[in-house]
C-alpha cells in the first residue's frame, strides 16, 4: 500500500517534467512570440526591460524578438519620450490577428494531446490544476515573503 507521501512524490515527479516541457516550449518558436504578444495585448505598451521582467528572460532575448517582431509588422516601436535611451512595443493590428492565429493554433495541438481522453477526464483536469493553483495561492498568502537578494534591494 503506497502512503500519501509516495502518492504526492509521483504527482511531484509528473508535475516538474510537465512544467520543464512547457518550460522549453514557450521560449522559443511560435510558443515564445505567442508569450510576448500576449502580455502586450494585457497592457498598451511595455517597455522591453517589462517584457523580459514579465516573460522571466533575459532582455537580450526580448531585444531579438523586437526586432523580428518589429520586421514582420507584428509590434510596433516608440521612443520613450522621458528616456530616450529606452522604447515602448505595442501590438500592432497584425500583431493581434497573429496572436489569435498562434492561439488556435496552440488548442489545436492541447486537442491532440488529450485526443483520448473524455470530456469528463479533461474537465476533471482542468478543475483539478485550477483547485491545485488555489491551494498554491492560500498556502502563499500565508506564508513570509521571500527574502530579497541584496542585489536586488532598491536604494
Amino acid at each position: 500500500m503506497t502512503n500519501r507521501r509516495d502518492e504526492v512524490r509521483t504527482m511531484v515527479i509528473a508535475l516538474m517534467a510537465t512544467i520543464a516541457s512547457s518550460v522549453r516550449a514557450s521560449r522559443k518558436g511560435s510558443a515564445a512570440t505567442l508569450s510576448l504578444l500576449h502580455v502586450l495585448a494585457t497592457v498598451e505598451r511595455a517597455r522591453p526591460s517589462d517584457l523580459a521582467t514579465a516573460l522571466d528572460v533575459h532582455q537580450s532575448t526580448i531585444s531579438r524578438q523586437m526586432q523580428s517582431l518589429e520586421e514582420a509588422g507584428l509590434i510596433a516601436l516608440t521612443a520613450d519620450p522621458v528616456d530616450r535611451r529606452s522604447c515602448f512595443l505595442t501590438l500592432t493590428p497584425k500583431g493581434r490577428k497573429r496572436m489569435q492565429e498562434l492561439e488556435e493554433m496552440g488548442l489545436s495541438r492541447f486537442e491532440l494531446f488529450v485526443a483520448d481522453w473524455s470530456d469528463e477526464e479533461i474537465r476533471t483536469f482542468g478543475n483539478l490544476l485550477a483547485k491545485f493553483e488555489a491551494s498554491k495561492a492560500r498556502v502563499a498568502e500565508r506564508e513570509p515573503q521571500a527574502r530579497t537578494r541584496s542585489w536586488q534591494k532598491k536604494s
